[in-house]
């Protein structure tokens, strides 16, 4: 009589994993190796004069002596405020707040936990590499903490692509989920360009943010997985 041989719970889940799940594999793998590479470079500093020409560059041909100035600073001043702390972890209450009430517990706790450990990551990363902000007279704004990686850019990522993901679930089509997801991309884009354009953070540290975002909302789901959290926006039964 052949011995009955037990397979691991994970050994099992990864062995179900449908394609979707191996793409966000893909992209978070992807993520973690974009932020490594940047990371090294950023160790090197000899790329900073490429950034600062970049940023320049912007500054030139679309601000300085231009009649739009000061509308076009306006809008990426609004446009920034999207991925900021204030902005961002009001949002996140409500929405926390409206799962709860609807008795969503795990999609509370799991859009709770994500923004949290984003915001932690990202401190802790930009304690680790202590980063400088550009050169105060590539700025439009203010700001004395540290660069890299961009903070705006990791929350937005984190945020709205969590976000997305609880939408997703409620989506009927694959039209639908493909707009929610590039919505949330597309937020995070714009949050990101708008540090370089106001010349607070190096082109770098917006791509590092991103990919930190990235990384750490699909990670994030992964985990949610891994826990048997299939069904994040279904109510939990009285």
């Amino acid at each position: 009589m052949k011995r009955k041989t037990h397979v691991p719970g994970w050994r099992q889940r990864i062995s179900a994993l449908g394609p979707l799940a191996w793409l966000n594999l893909i992209v978070l793998v992807l993520a973690v190796i974009v932020f490594c590479v940047i990371a090294h470079e950023v160790a090197d500093g000899d790329h900073i004069p490429i950034e600062r020409q970049f940023m320049q560059s912007l500054r030139t041909s679309a601000i300085a002596g231009s009649v739009g100035k000061p509308w076009i600073v306006e809008i990426a001043r609004d446009i920034t405020a999207l991925g900021s702390v204030v902005v961002l972890t009001t949002l996140t209450a409500f929405v926390v707040g409206f799962l709860a009430l609807s008795r969503r517990f795990e999609a509370a706790a799991f859009l709770a936990i994500a923004a949290l450990g984003g915001q932690c990551l990202n401190a802790a990363l930009k304690t680790y590499y202590g980063r400088e902000r550009p050169d105060p007279s590539l700025r439009w704004i203010e700001i004395d903490s540290l660069s890299f990686p961009s903070g705006h850019a990791t929350s937005s990522a984190v945020i709205y692509l969590t976000l997305a993901v609880l939408l997703v679930r409620l989506a009927e089509n694959r039209a639908e989920k493909i707009y929610l997801i590039a919505a949330a991309l597309f937020i995070s884009f714009l949050v990101g360009f708008s540090r370089v354009y106001l010349g607070v953070h190096y082109p770098t540290d917006v791509i590092a943010g991103w990919a930190v975002g990235i990384a750490w909302a699909q990670l994030c789901w992964f985990a949610t997985q891994a826990i048997g959290r299939r069904r994040l926006a279904t109510a939990t039964p009285e």
